[in-house]
């Protein structure tokens, strides 16, 4: 087996400088190559270090045998066997000391989390200069709290909200765009009268106790205020206002109110109850190209609105200058899909009794705005 084939296979785009820079001092003290290819993960990492401050032909001479002096880097400032044998056998405190000028507490156990491949050369410094900046003591600590490290986290890490630079955080961003979580707290702090500084960093202190972000995210937001309504309500049809109404109201109609949070929020859709109308309905209000519109009314378990409630509130939006839009193809729909889901609903209930109606209502409702 050759010395090729004995190595671990490494990334050709991340590990280019690496392999240059090893040749470059390779040829200067023979067998440095090899044995760099050989090397365990950490070593590996450690050797990468060292170099990544180097200039790209370390110790290389130029047709006459003469070396640049000019900028000498600290590997260059000793004999190649001395760099050899510093980057083969040294410590982590040694090299990083030298070639780096500190070693700062951390540092070796991230590069174990580097993996076998070299990372690109600014991971390097970068990392070094993050643990040794007092000001990037957050970051500092979620990265010691990382299994995996290479640079895409880094990356991202480095660009997380301050808010959420907490242990436990930095595996819940797999998926997450950072972008994403800086939008969302603009959202926030727009939306939630109580969101400030203070108040979001004591709620981000429970990421460190087992909770997510998206239950961060969904904590905040049923805290939330939403648009004025197009028309104000009265003792007979009144508006929800908050995200936490919404909610209630979600539970004691049995649909899928809370599924239309965001709509809310963004001003396209409002809801009023009606409680004077019997049975109780939701009346939903759209806005399209800046004007607003009476788009349909609902009950408990999105079951038909008798025609009676129906009127009493087509009539009140009406006089308010709100009219029903009206969309024969849906309404056909809806009754179509409310007839299919009665008929499992009474299947089900023959079978099992009542206690499916609460699941039954979900399946309803997510019908019921589709059309």
């Amino acid at each position: 087996m050759t010395l090729i084939q004995s190595a671990k296979p490494l990334t050709p785009v991340k590990a280019s400088w690496w392999l240059e820079a090893v040749c470059a001092l390779d040829s200067q003290a023979p067998g440095f190559a090899g044995a760099a290819l050989k090397a365990s993960d950490g070593r590996r990492q450690l050797i990468a270090a060292g170099l990544s401050t180097a200039r790209p032909h370390l110790l290389q001479t130029d047709e006459r045998g003469r070396r640049d002096r000019t900028n000498l880097h600290p590997l260059e400032r000793v004999r190649p066997g001395e760099a050899s044998e510093l980057l083969l056998s040294g410590s982590a405190r040694e090299i990083a000391s030298l070639t780096l000028g500190s070693c700062p507490p951390g540092f070796r156990r991230l590069l174990n989390s580097a993996g076998p491949q070299p990372q690109p050369r600014q991971f390097y410094p970068r990392l070094h200069s993050i643990l040794s900046a007092p000001e990037k003591r957050p970051l500092a600590r979620v990265l010691l709290h990382t299994q995996q490290l290479d640079m895409d986290r880094l990356r991202t890490l480095e660009r997380l909200p301050a808010l959420f630079l907490r242990p436990g955080v930095a595996e819940q961003i797999e998926h997450i765009q950072v972008d994403d979580l800086h939008a969302v707290l603009d959202v926030i702090r727009a939306v939630c009268p109580d969101a400030t500084d203070a108040a979001l960093r004591e709620s981000a202190k429970s990421l460190s106790r087992g909770k997510s972000l998206p239950w961060f995210v969904d904590t905040w937001l049923a805290r939330a205020k939403l648009p004025a309504p197009p028309v104000a309500g009265d003792d007979q049809v009144r508006p929800l206002t908050t995200v936490k109404e919404m909610r209630r109201a979600a539970a004691e109609f049995r649909n899928c109110l809370r599924t239309l949070t965001i709509p809310a929020l963004k001003g396209d859709l409002f809801f009023y109850e009606c409680t004077e109308t019997r049975p109780a309905v939701l009346a939903e209000v759209a806005r399209r190209d800046d004007e607003c519109y009476l788009k349909g009314v609902h009950t408990v378990g999105n079951r038909p609105v008798p025609v009676r409630a129906r009127r009493v509130v087509e009539t009140w939006f009406a006089n308010a200058g709100l009219k029903r839009r009206v969309d024969q193809g849906a309404d056909v729909w809806r009754f179509v899909s409310y007839m299919c889901n009665e008929h499992e609903r009474q299947s089900r209930r023959r079978r099992h009794g009542d206690d499916l109606d609460d699941l039954l209502a979900e399946f309803d409702a997510e019908f019921d705005h589709l059309f």
